[in-house]
């Protein structure tokens, strides 16, 4: 019967066959015959001569066993006796003593049975006490007085013998144990006896098993090896001080063999080496610190990790949790990385990466060189340098022998190293021999090589890919002036504070479809001079756009009261990515890559320095000579400036020289700032008329108790912006309140729900107060009133005078009109334009922007911002009518580029370029002594790479601490100003009232339609007499006779709501050669040649001096540009480290 059955109570045998209790032996009893000594025969149950039980091995029984040792294996069956005799053992030896015995057994010796249990089967249960057997049967104590019915009785009597029969069983599986024991000892007694007689030792038995000469692997392998545990337990036996020294130390040498080895081969792997690859940008974002872990400790070096493992994790280990489990696996990463760079100070690719993001962070010297000390970083001048010397062992080049009449002996080889692995070079280093390159044979000894520094190892590479960027042509560049103020605590002669001016440029990838045809040269040339004037129906919006422009300013509604009217309309957000309106030109999300260029000590401030900085930059990406038009971008006065040299070349110069090969883009950030300059000056207020225009931004700025603006002396952009846009969003909440007649917002969702009510109030919101339709009929009335009461009192002081009294008053008072209602109409739709123009931006949809710039164009007359007009009218008319489609598609496509890739993350394109002026002169410019126009050339193409490093170690370090502030808490101000506009009764008409000593707002949009005749005139005959300077054979060139314009087709047209045709294929055979006039036009056009004077001299000169007068006046009241202003809009393009320069968020989705 199995010792762990269990019976049933129908399985119950009866009475009779439970065994008597003496029968069981009791557990103290059995232990005390367990332990009892052999050497105390009087109180052993034992005879003295039976042997002291010791503990068997306990293995598993499932190995398999060979067979006996009288077989031929057995390498000792030859000198064994025969089994009829006895063979004396020796006279004393400690086994003979111990077992009182001395003789061998005869026979061959059977090893103890082991019983063995089936492959993956499970060990029973222990058995349950007999307590648990009652509890189940709900029997509280078995051992209380008899209770119950008889069933219950019978139960527990039957439970009771169970329990017996189980222990009795137990212990005479315990005895059966203990006699196997016995035998099993008494029989190795006899083995080492008898290997005393043969005067074996115990070693040679082991060095004859386990030498691999010996051919012993079967016994080596199923007698020992080959069971689970044997070599573990028999280890943990060594437990004297000097078996466990050897042990030890034999662990200790293989342990150090292995992690040699393992350092060794990721030495020769070069996987952590960075002398055969510099250091690039790709190389550096690739650098992922936590996935090294998996790597090191699973493939490259799994017994070190296991070193460092043990050293760094502690019993409690298995408690942690997750967070804190990678920051030890960060640590142990680190820790072998930092082990690695000491064993070859090749293996220095994690400290290279460590010193640039430490310099990022904006670490000190000192910092940086104790790290390195460490060997966490590279030292300070590795990283920095650009000139270091460093001698370098080579070997002599072979080649073939000298054809000599003496044999020359030939050279002794170098000695190779004998672990297969280079000597450990220097770090941070990029060795280049020039003589090596140019294969010049080098004689064995010590030579010279250059290395340079960690940065510029970096900047090097950003220059190269920039080049490669370049070389396809399909590019574009921005750029901007950059200005330093180099301050000198100590003045002295010759050393006092300086400001520097000079100019950063940057590469970037064009969005959208480009290809090098669309930026076809000769067809460039060809559009524009075939290209029409600029028309009237070109500027102002068609019906079609109209409705587009309708829709659009809507959707600016409902986004506003989404995002500002509470948590109980976020539900409409779903509803509102759907509805929101995209015209066809609208990208997809497309990551524009940046490359920055060297500064130049160059002033693009005047034409000739725009000049300069055209010719730097086209040097550095070596792309002057390649026939095809070129993307620029930049601020309002640089776009100004490329144009004047144009101007200036045209027709004197050809080529690159003559600039005509540029595609200016406007930089839609200065434009943005140009319009909500206007808006400032147009809604500002008389600042001491208090409740009598309680509609104006002055008194709004007052009312939310912020700092006074002076309009002489403007504030920051951002403080102009937020005061606008927050001003506008809660006129969008009060006029929604007022259209639907709900008293609360929470009253309106708890009357309007749904999305189609909401649509049909912002519609309403739009018609009511968002056009000029309803402000120009209230103007006319009150127009019409004071016109009547003006001629009356002309009519009265005629009167007057002709009987001599004394001239009446003209009553000024007026019944008609809100002047209050009606400037709070234009600043909604003003504004409404104006977020609708940022969030277009954000959404990086050229149609969108299109249809605001032809407002702008308008407006920005309107308010005095003319160059900005101008600068409409220019780019407005290449679009329609000069750039060839696929130019024109790309300069729509890269008004805005997306750094970040993703959704709603468009950034002007000049913006960019502040940003990285920002990190070049505020971050990364050295200061004091070191300050130089050499170290910005350097610096300034490792901004992006430097400030994407940084971004990206904090993201998977998991420590990175955001790249905004918190979201402005807006709530409160938009409630306040809501009060206010509720009790001023700012958006009802109230007839008749006035804003004292203030004339109205002026419409800007409908007066810069007014004044726009004579500029479109005037934009249209410079541009004609452009075109025909362009004709022009330069002095420096012969006629072409090839020349037929009449032979070219007509510029195409794009409108706002469609694509671009892409081009024809353009071919040598089939296109019109693009050449000069012949010389008949030329004798022709010469009217000195007819006897007439030449006044062509006198015209361009006059032409040019009014274009040089246009570009040395600057626009004065300008908003300050600040560092934190350059932010804004730049959630996805700014870094943590970044944050750190402003005291705002640097988000427009904090204002929406």
């Amino acid at each position: 019967m199995d010792s762990q059955q269990l019976y049933t109570i129908d399985e119950w045998p009866g009475d009779e066959d439970i065994p008597p209790e003496e029968d069981v032996l009791p557990d103290s009893s059995l232990a005390m015959h367990l332990s009892s000594p052999p050497s105390e025969p009087a109180e052993s149950p034992k005879p003295p001569s039976t042997p002291l039980p010791c503990a068997p091995l306990s293995l598993p029984p499932t190995s398999i066993r060979p067979a006996p040792l009288s077989t031929p294996s057995n390498p000792f069956s030859s000198s064994l006796p025969p089994p009829t005799s006895t063979h004396p053992g020796p006279p004393s030896t400690p086994s003979s003593t111990l077992f009182n015995s001395s003789t061998i057994p005869t026979g061959p010796i059977t090893p103890a049975p082991v019983h063995a249990l089936p492959a993956g089967a499970v060990p029973k249960t222990p058995p349950k006490t007999f307590r648990q057997k009652m509890a189940e049967y709900g029997i509280d104590d078995a051992s209380s007085p008899h209770k119950g019915s008889p069933r219950t009785r019978r139960a527990r009597r039957m439970l009771k013998g169970q329990a017996k029969r189980i222990a009795t069983m137990q212990a005479k599986g315990q005895e059966k144990q203990l006699l196997a024991s016995r035998d099993l000892n008494i029989k190795c007694a006899q083995v080492l006896s008898y290997m005393d007689s043969l005067d074996l030792r115990f070693v040679d038995i082991i060095s004859f098993v386990f030498n691999p000469k010996c051919n012993q692997g079967h016994y080596r392998w199923h007698e020992f090896l080959a069971i689970p545990g044997a070599g573990e337990q028999v280890l943990n036996w060594w437990a004297s001080t000097s078996a466990r020294d050897q042990l030890e130390d034999w662990a200790l040498q293989w342990v150090v063999k292995e992690v040699k080895s393992e350092a060794r081969a990721i030495t020769k792997s070069k996987v952590l080496q960075t002398m055969h690859r510099p250091m690039t940008a790709e190389l550096i974002s690739s650098f992922d610190l936590p996935s090294y872990h998996d790597e090191l400790a699973d493939d490259l070096a799994p017994t070190a990790m296991s070193v460092i493992e043990a050293f760094a994790t502690s019993p409690h280990a298995p408690k942690h949790k997750e967070k804190r489990k990678k920051k030890t696996a960060l640590v142990k990463t680190v820790t072998a990385l930092m082990c690695l760079g000491e064993y070859s100070r090749s293996n220095n690719l994690m400290q290279k990466v460590l010193s640039m993001y430490l310099y990022g962070a904006g670490a000190h010297t000192q910092t940086l060189n104790v790290f390195s000390h460490f060997g966490l970083t590279e030292s300070y001048s590795s990283l920095i340098s650009s000139r270091l010397r460093r001698k370098r062992r080579t070997r002599k080049k072979k080649s073939a022998p000298a054809a000599t009449d003496t044999e020359q002996p030939p050279a002794s080889p170098t000695p190779a190293s004998t672990t297969g692995v280079s000597e450990p070079a220097d770090s941070a280093t990029l060795t280049t021999t020039a003589s090596t390159e140019a294969g010049d044979a080098v004689v064995d000894g010590m030579e010279e090589g250059k290395r340079i520094g960690i940065l510029h190892q970096l900047s090097e590479s950003v220059r190269a890919k920039a080049r490669q960027i370049a070389k396809t042509g399909v590019y574009g560049i921005v750029y901007d002036n950059i200005n330093f103020n180099y301050a000198n605590a100590e003045q002295i002669l010759g050393r006092h504070d300086t400001q520097e001016n000079g100019t950063i440029a940057t590469l970037f990838t064009l969005n959208g479809p480009a290809s090098r045809r669309d930026l076809n040269l000769k067809a460039l040339e060809r559009s524009f001079l075939e290209a029409p004037p600029l028309d009237l129906k070109d500027i102002l919006l068609s019906e079609e756009e109209q409705v587009q422009m309708r829709a659009h300013l809507v959707a600016t509604i409902l986004r506003v009261i989404i995002d500002h009217g509470g948590e109980r309309f976020k539900k409409f957000k779903d509803d509102m990515k759907e509805y929101q309106p995209r015209t066809d030109l609208k990208l997809r999300p497309q990551k524009t890559k940046l490359f920055p260029l060297p500064a130049w000590n160059i002033d693009e401030s005047s034409t000739t320095g725009n000049i300069d900085v055209v010719n730097a930059i086209y040097d550095e990406i070596e792309t002057k000579n390649d026939g095809l038009a070129k993307i620029i971008e930049g601020d309002q006065l640089t776009v100004d400036r490329l144009r004047g040299a144009a101007a200036l070349r045209a027709g004197h110069e050809k080529g690159f020289e003559s600039f005509s090969f540029a595609i200016p883009i406007p930089g839609l950030f200065h434009t943005k700032m140009a319009d909500l300059h206007g808006v400032l000056l147009t809604h500002f207020g008389k600042p001491g008329a208090g409740t009598a225009n309680p509609g104006s931004l002055v008194f709004h700025n007052t009312r939310l108790d912020r700092l006074p603006i002076t309009l002489t002396s403007l504030p920051p952009f951002r403080v102009t912006r937020d005061l606008i846009f927050v001003s506008m969003y809660a006129r969008v909440l009060h006029c929604l309140l007022l259209v639907s007649k709900c008293g609360t917002l929470d009253a309106y969702l708890d009357k309007y729900g749904t999305w189609d009510d909401l649509v049909k109030h912002a519609s309403a919101i739009f018609d009511q107060f968002g056009t000029s339709t309803v402000v120009e009929e209230l103007r006319w009335e009150r127009g019409k009133e004071v016109r009547e009461k003006e001629r009356k009192h002309a009519k009265d002081v005629e009167r007057a005078k002709a009987a001599g009294e004394k001239e009446p008053r003209m009553d000024e008072t007026v019944t008609k009109g809100d002047m209050v209602f009606e400037n709070a109409c234009l600043f909604l739709r003003d504004t409404l334009i104006s977020r609708e123009f940022t969030d277009a931006i954000k959404s990086n949809d050229p149609g969108r922007i299109l249809l605001v710039l032809k407002v702008f164009a308008l407006s920005f007359r309107g308010t005095g911002r003319l160059k900005y007009a101008y600068e409409m009218l220019f780019f407005l008319h290449h679009i329609k009518h000069v750039w060839p489609a696929g130019a024109r598609r790309i300069a729509l496509n890269n008004m805005v580029l997306n750094p970040s890739g993703e959704e709603e993350s468009g950034v002007e394109g000049d913006l960019v370029q502040e940003q990285v002026n920002l990190l070049a002169k505020v971050k990364y410019k050295a200061r004091g002594s070191n300050a130089s126009w050499e170290w910005m050339f350097m610096i300034t193409p490792c901004t992006i790479a430097l400030r994407d490093l940084q971004n990206h170690i904090n993201d998977s370090l998991g420590s990175d601490m955001g790249t905004k502030h918190a979201s402005a808490k807006l709530a409160q101000d938009i409630k306040s100003l809501m009060h206010s506009l509720n009790e001023h009764k700012v958006y009802e008409v109230v007839p008749g009232r006035v804003t004292p000593d203030e004339p109205p707002v002026p419409d800007v949009i409908n007066n810069g339609l007014n004044q726009l005749a004579g500029p479109l005139n005037d934009y249209n005959t410079a541009f004609k007499r452009l075109q025909t300077r362009r004709k022009l054979t330069p002095a420096t060139q012969e006629a072409s006779p090839q020349l037929t314009f009449s032979e070219l087709p007509p510029a195409e047209t794009l409108s706002a709501g469609a694509a671009a045709p892409d081009p024809p294929p353009l071919s040598p055979e089939d296109t019109p050669p693009i050449g000069l006039p012949t010389s008949d036009e030329l004798l022709s056009n010469i009217p000195e040649l007819n006897g007439f004077h030449d006044t062509t001299d006198d015209v361009i000169e006059e032409e040019l001096e009014h274009m040089l007068e246009e570009l040395e006046q600057e626009e004065e009241g300008l908003p300050i540009l600040s560092m934190r202003d350059i932010a804004v809009n730049m959630d996805a393009f700014e870094s943590d480290a970044e944050s750190e320069l402003e005291t705002d968020s640097d988000s427009d989705s904090d204002y929406e």
